[in-house]
């Protein structure tokens, strides 16, 4: 499916349906590039579950990690309706498709889901995420 060319300043939706529409299989997994503490066991919690829904995706805190997600072809649709509509939230499209929440616990399994999801976009978010980082290594 072609995005519609007026689409195109439909940002991070736009963004994420031009993934989910270029991705070599029926879904694709995104990840915001602010998230510097992306982990693989993570990701793989995610996208192991592509099979079960159109979105799967976390939910930590209540608020649902969507730019940590994987969208399936299914939803290129739904998005393409709202994107047309000039209705640019990403949560605004799932009413129409098939959501799987993964819990903050499974999350946890791993590491903390503050820091799986942390952004930085500061010079203060990036010293927080360096002292994090340095704590995390090996001696």
């Amino acid at each position: 499916m072609a995005l519609c060319p007026e689409s195109q300043g439909g940002g991070v939706l736009y963004r994420i349906a031009a993934r989910a529409a270029a991705a070599p299989g029926e879904a694709a997994f995104t990840v915001a590039c602010d998230m510097p503490f992306l982990l693989p066991d993570v990701a793989r919690l995610v996208t192991s579950r592509a099979d079960r829904a159109d979105v799967v995706l976390p939910r930590v805190g209540g608020q649902l990690e969507t730019l940590h997600a994987c969208y399936a072809k299914s939803c290129l649709a739904p998005m393409e309706r709202r994107l047309r509509a000039g209705q640019l939230k990403i949560i605004g499209f799932f009413g129409d498709v098939r959501v799987l929440e993964i819990a903050e616990a499974e999350v946890a399994r791993f590491r903390a889901p503050e820091l799986v999801f942390m952004n930085v976009n500061t010079p203060e978010e990036l010293a927080r995420a360096r002292t994090l980082l340095s704590a995390l290594e090996p001696a």
